[in-house]
């Protein structure tokens, strides 16, 4: 009782002392006593609970013992048996004919799953690395764009939403059925298009080449659908899922210009061939998109590429909507044959939570252990 009258007085002195508004005096007994007082509840809420545990007679101990017991072991046989079915979902796979030098151990060789190493004079080899690094993206592809080789990837066959990846496509197929110097005029409908604008208005007139610039580096949604109602925008969305199955895109479709459908779906491996297309026969529209701005007819667009100031970036895309989360598309340069021979390696992110950090590991992995030879 003492104790507490000495923690009342405290308290209220310092509370209401207002003639010098001095510190009052007090005992470091008392401070202390208020300072432990939270640590004494608690420990008096410990005490009564195993009291209360002490009481129950020895068959309801048994029970509730037997009760943990057995809900930690269902959750560890749940939780293996969740990894075990879903270790392909999880799993790296390294592309056919790629090398696995291990650090001080026997080389050890992948299986191949395709026919594709022995095409090619030579192969990836990756060295001194007993790792691969942890991506955040539940879908990707590591290639060499040039020969179609396969680093690495996870889930690449399984298909997607892409989001505004979708733009590469629009601009391959508005590049081989329409004419890139006809001029077209910009609808209310276009214009309207939600989400990422070009700040194109009702009734400016621009060349289909013209609205590449927006298209692909700005992200634009209304240049894809101003150059999807060129002529016919049905017949247009027709001609960009003809070219996906003519490209052996099997996994892919669209059913707008612009990526905002979370029907506009594709596979890493798709896109991956998609790019490999545009790289071989229309290198231009790769290289629109490593450009930081453009002007036209007194508009200015800027690009919204996470890699334009990275060295070696030679294109890419990229795209958000909810149902696809981050994805990316980003090309890199890299001297992966020596200091002086260089190879175009496609880094292709579905669903990544960080698209920026992905790829940065991903270049740092591919420049420490991967080399062509």
């Amino acid at each position: 009782m003492k104790q507490q009258k000495n923690i009342h007085a405290f308290l209220y002195n310092i509370s209401y002392n207002k003639k010098d508004m001095k510190l009052p005096r007090f005992s470091f007994t008392s401070l202390i006593a208020v300072v432990m007082r939270p640590f004494q509840i608690i420990g008096n809420m410990f005490r009564s609970f195993f009291r209360s545990i002490k009481r129950l007679p020895f068959a309801a101990l048994l029970v509730i013992g037997l009760t943990i017991g057995f809900g930690a072991g269902f959750g560890l046989v749940t939780g293996a048996l969740y990894i075990s079915e879903h270790a392909s979902q999880i799993a790296v796979h390294f592309g056919a004919g790629v090398k696995i030098v291990g650090q001080g151990g026997p080389d050890i060789e992948i299986t191949p799953t395709e026919d594709v190493g022995s095409t090619h004079p030579k192969r990836y080899v990756i060295k001194g690395s007993s790792t691969f690094p942890d991506l955040s993206a539940k879908s990707f592809l590591i290639g060499d764009v040039a020969t179609g080789q396969v680093i690495a990837s996870r889930q690449k066959d399984t298909q997607r939403p892409i989001a505004s990846l979708s733009k590469l496509m629009t601009a391959l197929v508005a590049d081989e059925t329409l004419n890139l110097k006809d001029e077209t005029v910009i609808s209310r409908s276009a214009v309207n298009t939600y989400g990422t604008q070009g700040g194109l208005k009702v009734g400016q007139t621009f060349t289909i080449e013209e609205l590449f610039y927006p298209l692909l580096l700005s992200s634009a949604n209304d240049a894809a659908e101003a150059i999807a109602e060129h002529k016919n925008r049905y017949t247009f969305l027709l001609d960009m899922n003809a070219k996906a199955k003519t490209l052996g895109m099997e996994q892919t479709s669209y059913e707008d210009a612009s990526g905002l459908s979370s029907h506009n779906v594709s596979s890493a491996q798709d896109l991956f061939a998609l790019v490999q297309y545009i790289n071989k026969y229309r290198r231009y529209i790769l290289d629109i998109t490593t450009e930081k701005t453009h002007k036209a007819r007194g508009m200015t667009w800027y690009s919204n590429s996470r890699f334009r100031n990275f060295d070696k970036y030679v294109g890419g895309k990229n795209g958000y909507i909810d149902a696809a989360g981050k994805t990316n598309i980003a090309i890199f340069r890299l001297p992966l044959e020596g200091d002086d021979e260089y190879r175009d390696i496609a880094i292709i992110l579905l669903n990544t939570k960080d698209a920026v950090t992905d790829t940065r590991t991903m270049t740092s992995y591919l420049n420490k252990y991967v080399y062509y030879e």
